[in-house]
């Protein structure tokens, strides 16, 4: 959970904003899809397809939506996994929460959207046995550098990754 150490009232409240979408996510899991439904809907603008997804942990593993890191530099990563070198949400200690919603809120849908890694996505790939279940990893794994990953190509995922 994040906590807001600026002094603006708006910055408060969008620290609640992503703590709603932490509890949103916790929702589904106490059966209340209703609830959760509503805050998706408002928050991200999700539509159908995306908010199934939002809550099916054998499909998306909730890294940027269900929990962000805060890294020592001020880097936002989706998760403890992702190296800042190959995925960041924005810096905060150069722009504000709300500016780095905001400007990767592309980021953040996507993220609500994505497959992990499974034997399908994968296919004969070599390091399918490292990647499986989790989104940092191939990217760590590649290096940025998808052309040999079959799940890569498929997700998309190299639009949003700096290649060292």
């Amino acid at each position: 959970m994040l906590q807001c150490a600026g002094r603006s009232r708006d910055e408060r409240r969008t620290v609640g904003a992503v703590t709603a979408v932490a509890l949103a996510s916790r929702f589904w899991g106490l059966g209340c899809p209703k609830i959760f439904h509503e805050v998706a809907t408002l928050l991200f603008h999700l539509d159908e397809s995306q908010i199934e997804n939002f809550h099916d942990p054998e499909k998306n593993c909730g890294a940027g939506w269900s929990s962000v890191t805060l890294g020592p530099t001020g880097e936002l990563r989706p998760c403890p996994m992702f190296e800042e070198r190959y995925l960041t949400l924005g810096n905060l200690v150069e722009h504000s929460l709300e500016d780095v919603l905001r400007d990767s809120s592309d980021r953040f849908r996507y993220l609500t959207t994505i497959e992990t890694p499974s034997p399908e996505s994968c296919g004969g790939c070599v390091n399918s046995s490292l990647c499986m279940g989790c989104i940092a990893r191939p990217v760590t794994v590649n290096r940025g550098d998808f052309s040999e990953c079959g799940w890569g190509r498929k997700t998309g995922i190299m639009r949003f990754v700096e290649a060292p």
